[in-house]
């Protein structure tokens, strides 16, 4: 709803307004921008920048309509989000309700993937976040000092979920997207074979299926000889599930 979105962006009290527009950065792009081109020194640029430009900015930050302000915070989400796709992945291999959710209904297969594979030679550490649960969502500052606090904050923002997804144990991994994707364009990627630890086919998934003679098939490839094949099933006398590895 809007207004749980509108509350998960917040402009801060003045004292944090003014101690944004006070850093290095803001003071450094000014000269950069104006104080050079009107023929100042560094010093003198600074001086005009605390006793004009400064008063200038706060005024204007402090009299902007909160619609204006929203709107201009998801602008900047959505240019952030332009240059990366998230995976959505889980530590969870054996949730009857994850299978339900995200494997047509057990009619599917899971994949467990050695993410420092996924790319080779590329770290995804950095760019790997567990998810957060929680009863309310996090906070996004107005205004940032730099590009690095703005991007923490986006990933805190874009990393969180309400408490009732918990069971899930999500994590997600970006990818930075190719050049020339548009906004809304999803991104297929290839990934190779040793980063597929192991396959599960869904308990529902009948053997005689052209599906899972697919997956059968694939097992004999030589380039997943290192790949576990298993197929679910569900307990005898419990709500959960088991898994028989794929004789070899």
């Amino acid at each position: 709803r809007k207004s749980e979105r509108s509350s998960l962006f917040c402009i801060k009290s003045d004292r944090l307004l003014e101690e944004r527009l006070r850093s290095d950065d803001w003071v450094r792009e000014y000269f950069e921008r104006c104080g050079h081109s009107l023929g100042l020194t560094e010093d003198e640029s600074r001086n005009k920048y605390f006793t004009t430009e400064l008063p200038r900015r706060l005024d204007q930050a402090r009299t902007l309509k909160s619609k204006n302000a929203e709107k201009l915070k998801w602008e900047l989400v959505g240019k952030f989000a332009n240059f990366f796709r998230v995976l959505c992945c889980s530590y969870n291999y054996d949730s009857i309700l994850m299978w339900s959710h995200y494997a047509d209904k057990h009619r599917g297969l899971v994949l467990e993937i050695e993410t420092s594979e996924l790319i080779p030679g590329v770290n995804l550490d950095p760019l790997t976040f567990d998810v957060q649960y929680r009863t309310s969502p996090p906070d996004m500052h107005a205004l940032h000092s730099d590009i690095e606090s703005t991007e923490a904050s986006l990933n805190r923002v874009s990393s969180t979920k309400a408490i009732q997804w918990s069971y899930e144990e999500e994590v997600r991994i970006k990818f930075p997207a190719p050049d020339g994707v548009k906004n809304d364009m999803p991104v297929d990627r290839d990934f190779p074979p040793s980063c597929i630890k192991r396959v599960i086919v869904g308990c529902y998934v009948d053997r005689g299926s052209e599906f899972y003679h697919k997956i059968d098939k694939l097992a004999d490839q030589p380039e997943y000889t290192h790949t576990l094949f298993q197929q679910a099933y569900i307990h005898q006398h419990d709500y959960k599930l088991c898994f028989a590895d794929r004789p070899r």
